[in-house]
């Protein structure tokens, strides 16, 4: 069972000084399985610590939201629990409904591997003043809008 009820609506414009009402996201926010027998790293969760929806309802421990790709250049490291510390690892790790999109990445020539991880790493959001996460050097800056607020 999937919660599909409740719309999210943000001015990104205004809260991040975006120029453009296009975000490319790079997700489709649904959840996923994307583990299995044979790629089990993503379903290392222990189902004594289940997630609840906002609905209250439980996720399965295999299901997992899409991650947006727009910061890929400047997430590391990667996977739900950040205990990827590459791109490749990550692609590689997904099983289940990804099987296929994992297995067509691992058919490629090595060149091809890295050009898909090379256009990854060019995602990057904007270095935001106070965010505590981690930013990387050479991510665009983020000048705020007037009157903003962290």
């Amino acid at each position: 069972m999937t919660d599909q009820s409740q719309r999210v609506c943000v001015d990104l414009q205004d809260v991040t000084g975006l120029t453009s009402p296009m975000v490319p996201l790079f997700s489709d926010l649904k959840r996923h399985v994307i583990c299995d027998a044979r790629r089990p790293h993503f379903c290392s969760d222990p189902p004594e610590h289940p997630q609840t929806s906002d609905r209250q309802f439980l996720i399965p421990v295999d299901q997992f939201l899409s991650s947006k790709l727009w910061d890929m250049g400047n997430s590391a490291p990667y996977g739900h629990r950040g205990d990827l510390s590459t791109l490749h690892e990550a692609i590689v790790a997904h099983g289940g409904e990804a099987t296929a999109a994992a297995e067509q990445y691992e058919g490629l020539a090595a060149t091809d591997q890295l050009a898909i991880v090379t256009f990854l790493r060019t995602l990057k959001a904007p270095v935001i003043p106070n965010l505590p996460n981690p930013q990387e050097l050479g991510s665009p800056i983020f000048i705020p809008p007037p009157g903003f607020a962290p």
